[in-house]
């Protein structure tokens, strides 16, 4: 004789999907303290006091975060109201960060003339000059 249990009242939430939706935000964390880690030694390369203050930076920006638990602020997005178009806001700021120290961010050096040598990498944003009409004062 087996006595069938009864229907537990308790409705339990998907577990493995919260544990994917956790470990998918994880890698995504990680992999963006990665990208900015390899920017900041290509885009200061040479320069000790730079990498030195700039992977300080880094670390105090996740540290900080590191323990935060709340899915909404974590996914808060910049503004209510594109709460659809967002990625959440910590991943999103730090994308940001990583594109403009690779792309739009160059390492100037004094040389011996007295003059600054620009180091230009092969992910620098190269744009034409504008040109602009002789001024006739």
């Amino acid at each position: 004789m087996s006595v069938r249990p009864k229907e537990c009242p308790i409705q339990f939430p998907d577990i493995q999907r919260m544990m994917a939706a956790a470990s998918e935000l994880r890698l995504k964390v990680v992999g963006l303290y990665r990208s900015l880690y390899r920017t900041r030694q290509e885009l200061f390369h040479g320069d000790q006091v730079a990498l030195t203050v700039s992977l300080q930076k880094l670390r105090h920006g996740f540290l900080e975060n590191k323990n935060e638990a709340d899915p909404e602020k974590i996914k808060n997005p910049i503004f209510n109201f594109l709460n659809k178009l967002l990625h959440n806001q910590l991943i999103k700021l730090g994308e940001e960060v990583n594109y403009l120290l690779k792309h739009k961010t160059v390492q100037c050096q004094l040389n011996n003339t007295g003059n600054y040598e620009m180091k230009i990498r092969k992910d620098t944003t190269l744009l034409d000059n504008a040109v602009y009409p002789n001024d006739k004062r």
